[in-house]
């Protein structure tokens, strides 16, 4: 079975309604037992103006940290682009539709992206689910897994931190059922697809 380059992310927002957006990415993009760590906090759009302050409770960054410290919304997509693997996991359908909002911004401002294919965004969750189904103690070894992310990393509700969870996770449950952390099963996966929606309702290519 092919090994591959799997990318864990997570994304920070300012509010959960529909007119949320993206104020801080995190990733981890692992191959070849090489893990490589990202975080950004990104620079509101002019017209991104939604706001909630119990959000901002929870992940503690500010509205004015964000237009002080943020990177450009084209920048912060060139270096996902250029990082990331051939399978992003997620762990909800929100990153899924935050990845997206940043995508279709970047290319509203202009951003062309080098890719050449479309990119999908996998359900971190139910994937780790089915792993569990596929060793007799799968369920026992998920619950070990779950807890030493735990442990390493707390959830914190900071982009770069939670994305790490997943990822320690993802490493965990492998080594307890004794697989390869970069073999993937494509037909799995083509059921965890988060849909996506695109510009002009034509396929996106980012």
């Amino acid at each position: 079975m092919m090994t591959h380059r799997i990318t864990f992310l997570d994304f920070e927002s300012s509010s959960l309604s529909e007119s949320s957006y993206p104020i801080e990415v995190g990733w981890v993009t692992h191959k070849n037992g090489v893990d490589t760590p990202h975080s950004l906090l990104i620079k509101p759009a002019d017209d991104w103006t939604n706001w909630n302050p119990d959000a901002e409770k929870i992940h503690g960054i500010s509205r004015e940290q964000l237009m002080r410290d943020g990177i450009s919304i084209i920048d912060v997509m060139k270096a996902l682009m250029e990082d990331v693997g051939d399978y992003i996991f997620a762990t909800s359908s929100m990153d899924s539709y935050w990845f997206w909002k940043l995508a279709r911004k970047a290319h509203e401002l202009g951003y062309i992206s080098p890719r050449v294919k479309k990119v999908d965004l996998y359900d971190f969750r139910f994937y780790m689910q089915w792993l569990a189904t596929i060793s007799p103690e799968g369920f026992l070894c998920l619950e070990l897994a779950v807890d030493s992310a735990k442990k390493k990393y707390p959830i914190t509700h900071r982009a770069l931190q939670d994305a790490l969870h997943i990822h320690c996770e993802w490493m965990e449950m492998h080594k307890q059922i004794e697989r390869n952390p970069e073999n993937l099963h494509k037909g799995v996966l083509a059921e965890l697809r988060f849909s996506a929606a695109f510009p002009d309702d034509e396929e996106f290519m980012v």
